[in-house]
């Protein structure tokens, strides 16, 4: 797995509502293979179950840092079988 390394999504400065979309959107805009980083102030579960139940098997999902102030993680696109 390649990870484009400044590739950087940071949802902080997003309001709430938006920031689903803007993680949904960046992903469906890579390549196979490639990965961005996902920078948030709240934990993402839920954005972590709706990827599972729209893309499942699609991506890998790698946690960085997990709170209490700020959670990163990558995202990366599968291979299209």
């Amino acid at each position: 797995m390649q990870t484009v390394e400044d590739r950087v999504l940071d949802i902080r400065k997003f309001r709430p509502s938006e920031r689903d979309f803007r993680v949904f959107s960046a992903f469906e805009a890579l390549k196979p293979h490639c990965s961005f980083t996902v920078i948030t102030d709240a934990e993402p579960i839920a954005l972590h179950r709706e990827f599972e139940a729209e893309l499942k098997g699609r991506f890998f999902w790698l946690p960085i840092e997990n709170g209490p102030r700020q959670w990163k993680f990558v995202i990366t696109k599968a291979s299209q079988n």
